[in-house]
């Protein structure tokens, strides 16, 4: 992927094709890499899941739609690629907070959802660590080491390492890479052990890139690379979680107004270094924290029994393979990890959580209340 030329992109394919039936998969493969790693990517750059963005530019057309044509709403429903007229006001409501006939009985405007352009604006000195997770800077290059093989996998497995037409952007990066990865053989020899399927894309990268590099040079293929990817924030919860001003300043009351967590049994899907996980443990009976990532699962287990903690369970899980029973959960939340409105994203979700429960997306920069839920029905 080619960093923020490809996500803009693919903006400019998503909104070529808002009247298509069109999913995350169309979308990545336009841009050749993977759906994980582009959701990723896009919602670091956007701060807006790629679901939520086609949903919300649908439904802004829509509305357009509603005040300057004659269009019928059903018409309209399925013009912009909903099921029924229900579905579709369903969502319009969730958005506007009234529903498509309100907008052309009153002629209210709603606001509208411009499409994304994305700008690059470089500022320089000193404030490297106000752009970053963790800064890049204070971190070794052997925090590859901490790498797990999905993570690996993610990072190598994207197409463009090994596409045959290159920008000038991707040859850098697979010269940094190389770089710093024969810089520290430590790191490359684990890369390769610990993901196989993707050795030879890490051995080709690691012999063609420039030899006999000094120190600076290599200081700064290290420093590139970390920067270019965010996967040592993972190595490094501790830091993460205490760290960066969105994740201090954040009011878990802005969780609290979207469900009742009172006695529940709550599931956090992706969990991070938990924090929506330990401010529902506050009011819900239990709290399940599924995280893939080990490192993080440590640092969550590690919190819970140093502040003495009885009602928050830690485990392994993918949000597309959650290892529980149907109808186990009140709440299923997560800090956008899927779209909650995409059947197929939350499948897995649906199925875990009981008739009647809710399913909460709740990121750091939502602060308001009534958005982002969405009731089970089964």
């Amino acid at each position: 992927m080619n960093g923020v030329g490809d996500v803009q992109k693919a903006i400019d394919f998503m909104e070529n094709n808002l009247m298509n039936d069109i999913c995350i998969d169309d979308v990545s493969k336009h841009i050749h890499t993977s759906k994980d790693y582009f959701q990723r990517i896009f919602f670091i750059v956007t701060g807006c899941a790629i679901g939520e963005y086609i949903r919300n530019r649908r439904l802004a057309l829509a509305a357009q739609d509603l005040l300057f044509t004659k269009l019928k709403i059903i018409d309209i429903s399925y013009k912009y690629m909903y099921e029924s007229p229900e579905s579709f006001t369903k969502a319009f409501s969730r958005l506007y907070g009234y529903p498509p006939s309100h907008v052309r009985t009153h002629k209210v405007i709603p606001e509208y959802f411009y499409p994304f352009t994305i700008q690059t604006i470089i500022k320089g000195g000193f404030n490297l660590k106000k752009h970053y997770w963790i800064n890049p800077l204070e971190c070794s290059f052997n925090n590859f080491l901490l790498l797990e093989r999905f993570q690996i996998s993610m990072l190598f497995r994207d197409g463009y390492w090994l596409r045959e037409a290159e920008t000038n952007v991707i040859k850098e990066r697979k010269q940094k890479m190389g770089i710093a990865l024969n810089a520290n053989p430590s790191v490359l020899w684990y890369l390769q052990y610990r993901c196989p399927e993707c050795a030879y894309i890490i051995k080709e990268i690691a012999e063609n890139a420039p030899k006999d590099q000094n120190e600076k040079q290599i200081r700064e293929a290290e420093i590139y690379v970390m920067t270019d990817s965010d996967y040592i924030t993972y190595t490094a919860p501790e830091v993460m979680s205490g760290y960066t001003d969105a994740l201090k300043n954040w009011d878990k009351e802005c969780l609290f107004k979207m469900a009742d967590f009172s006695g529940k049994t709550v599931l956090d899907v992706g969990s991070g270094s938990g924090r929506l996980a330990f401010a529902a443990a506050e009011k819900a009976m239990w709290v399940y924290a599924s995280e893939p990532v080990g490192m993080m699962r440590e640092f969550m287990r590690d919190k819970i029994i140093k502040e003495n903690i009885t009602n928050v369970r830690v485990l392994d899980g993918f949000y597309e393979a959650l290892p529980f029973p149907d109808n186990t959960f009140d709440i299923v939340m997560h800090g956008h990890v899927f779209d909650i409105d995409d059947d197929t994203e939350s499948a897995e979700a649906i199925r875990v959580c009981k008739p009647g429960g809710w399913l909460l997306d709740c990121p750091l920069e939502r602060d308001d209340d009534g958005e982002g839920k969405r009731q089970v029905i089964k």
